[in-house]
């Protein structure tokens, strides 16, 4: 295997499964949106100008191709962003991402892409493959595409059609853009050391970087990393400073729209349009990685498409009014609500698992983003307030308050203590885009019920008043075959004492034939509660 192959991953891989709810990436993403639109926008006398509007029509961010993700200008990229989160602040450790980059834009050809246009057999390596274009002198002694590569080959190669796309590509892609590194910590170094020595540097990228020692040094590549340069972004932030900046840009847009109607805007408002830029960041997110589960994405090789997010997109969230307290408001309250703690839930585990270099909790964290994200974009997108009421059905609406009852079934402690815990130690992979976890033939339901108490009276009592809760579920909510719920076996919650709940059930009813009999049919279905420990031992028991 090659060096350059060793230290340089395909121009189209998709990186896009590492990501992880509402993290340092995303909100780099969001900052640097912000960011863009207020510049543009401080040129002009009216938000209402035609040129501005098509800036935002013309303008997008693409999350987790190139790098993680890159600003494009239609269908030119602009610059692409490299984000890391506590990955350590040596120069060393930004090695190989730098060799990556740098490779890219000398159009390095590799495997994966190759792959992707010609069939590689045994008899046909990659090796083989890159030694006759290198006879061909289509590649340099780098295997890095030549200018004149059209005059080396003849149209009808089997190579001809791959080499187009792929110049095409490195020009469109790389060729005017710039590349931004944003680190939580400054990085330290080269510390006059000469970049070509460092053992990660690939051989064949050695000469750019020979006799370089200076973060600054970098710039003669289109790459910035580090404090000297904060035009137009601050690339060095920690989680902190970056949400003080995101909330600044927020507040300076809002006056530019609102005018004289920001003075009077609540800082709860002002939260709800940071709330519903996460959002839409997050929704697309999942929406992306449901294509590539689905192997969905159209087109093929470099032509294929990804996903991109509009500017108009963040503009048209920050023009709107979030007084009202209406059914978007509370979906984004709740889905806010929901990836607080989730991220918290994911952070606490990663954390684990690193300090106490615990396998057991790096497992439980990817088990859990799994299926989180599996059940979410394949149900769930844009209904929270409906996954929250399906995970504790025994509260109603009824005369409460809508901002109360959602801040109650929305309770960060319910949604980790039960919800998050239980399906974190599930360990059976579970890819059937239900919310319900599958043993054999039994279903278990998840929920964010809480029924314990350090006093055992206590406990009886409030599982009798769950019990009288869902009696009068029952009551006024019949079920189609379609709820997750109807369809379960076990309804898990978390008590302390390990017999509380040992045979205790409740029944809902299930419709159907509706399409035969407007009427249909209702039967019972009962349901039995299961501690999430029980659960648990059932779940995993000869899973090994």
């Amino acid at each position: 295997m090659s060096e350059a192959k060793e230290q340089s991953n395909s121009v189209m891989h998709d990186a896009t499964p590492s990501w992880n709810g509402f993290n340092y990436q995303g909100k780099v993403g969001i900052y640097v949106v912000l960011t863009l639109i207020l510049k543009e926008l401080e040129g002009y006398e009216s938000i209402a100008d035609e040129d501005f509007k098509v800036f935002l029509n013309s303008h997008s961010i693409q999350f987790e191709w190139i790098e993680d993700f890159s600003i494009l200008k239609d269908e030119e990229y602009i610059s692409h962003h490299q984000v890391k989160h506590k990955e350590g602040n040596a120069f060393s450790t930004h090695i190989k991402a730098l060799a990556q980059i740098r490779g890219r834009t000398k159009r390095v050809l590799q495997e994966s892409d190759l792959k992707k246009y010609i069939e590689i057999t045994e008899n046909k390596t990659y090796e083989n493959i890159l030694n006759e274009l290198q006879g061909l002198e289509c590649l340099d002694e780098n295997r890095a595409l030549v200018d004149d590569w059209h005059s080396k080959i003849d149209d009808t190669s089997e190579y001809y059609f791959c080499l187009k796309e792929f110049d095409g590509f490195s020009s469109r892609v790389f060729a005017n853009s710039v590349v931004y590194f944003h680190t939580t910590e400054e990085v330290s170094g080269p510390a006059n050391e000469d970049m070509a020595d460092y053992k990660d540097m690939p051989e064949y990228l050695k000469e750019d970087f020979k006799g370089k020692t200076t973060l600054k040094e970098l710039e003669i590549f289109q790459i910035y990393i580090g404090t000297e340069n904060t035009d137009p972004y601050e690339l060095v932030q920690t989680d902190e400073a970056l949400e003080n900046k995101i909330q600044s840009l927020i507040e300076k847009l809002l006056e530019k729209i609102h005018g004289a109607n920001f003075s009077s805007m609540r800082d709860d408002e002002k939260n709800m349009y940071y709330s519903a830029l996460q959002s839409l960041v997050h929704d697309h997110v999942l929406y992306r990685h449901s294509l590539i589960r689905n192997k969905e994405n159209k087109g093929n090789g470099y032509l294929e498409e990804r996903p991109i997010i509009n500017f108009k997109n963040f503009w048209c969230l920050l023009k709107h009014k979030w007084v009202n307290q209406d059914k978007e408001y509370f979906e984004i309250f709740c889905q806010n609500r929901f990836y607080l703690a989730y991220e918290a839930k994911l952070t606490r585990l990663w954390n684990i698992a690193q300090r106490q270099n615990s396998t057991i909790h790096c497992e439980q964290y990817k088990r859990l983003k799994e299926y989180v994200e599996c059940f979410l974009s394949s149900k769930y997108k844009k209904r929270y307030r409906h996954l929250f009421r399906e995970l504790a059905p025994h509260r109603f609406l009824k005369n409460k308050a809508e901002n109360i009852f959602y801040s109650c079934i929305s309770d960060e402690s319910y949604i980790d203590k039960v919800f998050l815990t239980f399906l974190s130690q599930v360990s059976i992979a579970q890819n059937s885009g239900s919310i319900l976890i599958y043993k054999d033939d039994k279903k278990y339901y998840p929920s964010t019920v809480d029924l314990s108490a350090d006093d055992e009276c206590e406990e009886r009592e409030k599982i009798i008043e769950f019990q009288e809760k869902m009696i009068e579920l029952k009551e006024k909510e019949h079920y189609t075959p379609n709820s997750s719920l109807i369809e379960s076996d076990f309804f898990v919650v978390n008590t302390l004492n390990e017999e509380s709940v040992s045979g205790q059930t409740f029944q809902l009813r299930k419709i159907t034939d509706v399409e035969n009999d407007s009427k249909g049919t209702i039967t019972e279905h009962e349901i039995y509660l299961k501690r999430y420990q029980d659960a648990l031992e059932e779940i995993n028991k000869n899973d090994n």
